[in-house]
């Protein structure tokens, strides 16, 4: 069994790593916008915590096969879905919610003029031949929320594509130098003809662009809106209050909310811990409005922040006895306004992610030998490969040396003084520690190293018993 001072040093070592992360991730380099991490011995009874800061559907079956002990999902009506056992889900699924992260948002299905389409089921009427813009990445819940709006409607998107349609899928979005949205390339499909349709969610970024070219936003059936109501999707609507080019009110469905969610038998302890993550570090963790987590709000349903998923009994608990209320919130409309300039929502899972992560560790208890060992990657969000630009190990030695000087780390936390015959070299010290990559570690990943380190460093301070706690 290692020694308490071991094993304080492991946490502290590992506290680092996360201070780290964390500087990279609030950093505007989008390589850094989504991170994955394990710390060994801080899940409960020795068991590893594994958290992945993504807001894809595979997060739920990350979560129930334990290969996470929590994740995010956007919308959060994926969660209702999983819960129920309806749309993608074949049954119903063991999760639970914590909390939902607020961002208001709709689903929109906008044609060019020239189609004259009046509704989506026009398109199904008419045997349409739709060339329609979607996210080329194929893991984003916009596929899955699609086939089940289309099945509403009584077509597919194999139909579609048999009567002439197609689907061009957009790559590139939030790729490491910009963002899809922050691009008028889709608008300029739209006007020269390679597509007449674009099916998206966060409309904030791109409706206005689209109406402003003639662009229609087709409304959904009743009928359509009954059968996903039926499965547990909500209706809402493109109001021409908002979106003066509209030609009036249009109805669709809702696309709110990243659930944070866990396993039905998460223990308590850790979802005690996860709550208290999200509570009592609220002015940490970035979100889309201003000021701190809107926790009151987060805890029950809202319309930014739809919640149809009972809560973990332990977070129920929790939320109570901190005095939040979990009874819906009666209200219409988008309740928190988001700020400008517009936080991103990748760099806001990563922020809550490695938070969470901070308070998980601070109150673990653990004697395994490797208690407390982190591996923390990161990488850019919403793509499709697995190139992970940073990883930072804060375990044995020895043994994180090792895996930088042979390339399957990029970064080691080690005691001072540091000292070793392979090709690795200190870049920065912190407290008792140095940050170690190898010699031939890109500059420009060294700087970014420097910068997460050098924006950290009162975090990092405390941790080295330098500032105050």
């Amino acid at each position: 069994m290692p020694a308490a001072s071991q094993i304080a040093g492991a946490k502290r070592r590992a506290a680092v790593a996360l201070e780290i992360a964390k500087g990279l991730a609030l950093s505007n380099d989008r390589r850094f916008w989504q991170v994955k991490l394990t710390i060994a011995g801080a899940g409960g009874g020795d068991a590893p915590l594994d958290l992945f800061a993504s807001d894809n559907p595979e997060g739920i079956e990350d979560v129930v096969e334990r290969r996470a002990a929590m994740a995010l999902v956007n919308p959060s009506v994926m969660l209702t879905l999983a819960h129920r056992g309806t749309g993608p889900f074949r049954e119903p699924q063991p999760v639970r919610a914590i909390a939902v992260n607020p961002s208001y948002d709709l689903f929109a299905f906008v044609v060019t003029a020239d189609t004259g389409l009046t509704s989506l089921e026009d398109v199904r009427d008419r045997r349409f031949p739709l060339r329609i813009s979607l996210r080329g990445q194929r893991s984003h819940s916009i596929h899955s929320v699609l086939d089940c709006v289309l099945a509403a409607a009584g077509f597919s998107v194999k139909e579609l594509e048999s009567w002439g349609g197609s689907i061009h899928y957009e790559p590139g979005f939030d790729s490491p130098t910009k963002s899809g949205f922050d691009s008028p390339a889709r608008l300029e499909m739209a006007q020269n003809g390679t597509i007449n349709a674009i099916f998206d969610e966060a409309i904030c970024r791109w409706l206005d662009g689209a109406l402003e070219i003639g662009m229609k936003a087709l409304p959904l059936g009743a009928a359509t809106v009954r059968n996903l109501e039926k499965i547990g999707f909500r209706r809402n609507v493109l109001e021409k209050a908002t979106y003066p080019l509209l030609e009036g009110d249009v109805e669709t469905i809702d696309f709110s909310g990243f659930a944070i969610f866990v396993r039905s038998d998460a223990p308590d302890a850790l979802v005690t811990s996860i709550c208290a993550g999200l509570d009592l570090r609220r002015d940490d963790i970035p979100w889309e409005g201003s000021g701190p987590l809107p926790i009151a709000d987060m805890c029950r349903d809202t319309p930014d922040g739809p919640l149809d998923v009972p809560l973990h009994p332990a977070a129920e608990r929790y939320w109570r006895e901190r005095g939040y209320s979990t009874e819906p919130l009666k209200a219409k409309g988008q309740i928190h306004p988001r700020r400008e300039p517009p936080e991103r929502p990748p760099r806001i899972r990563s922020m809550l992610t490695l938070e969470i992560a901070s308070e998980v560790l601070a109150r673990a208890e653990s004697a395994a030998t490797d208690a407390f060992s982190t591996r923390i990657q990161m990488r850019q969000q919403t793509q499709d490969f697995d190139v992970w630009f940073a990883t930072i190990l804060a375990g044995e030695p020895q043994t994180s040396l090792t895996a930088v000087a042979e390339g399957r780390a990029d970064l080691a936390i080690v005691a001072k003084p540091f000292a070793s015959a392979l090709p690795l070299r200190s870049i920065a010290g912190v407290g008792d520690f140095e940050l170690v990559c190898r010699s031939e570690t890109p500059a420009d990943i060294v700087a970014a190293f420097s910068a997460a380190a050098e924006a950290r460093k009162l975090q990092l301070d405390v941790l080295s018993g330098k500032g105050e706690a």
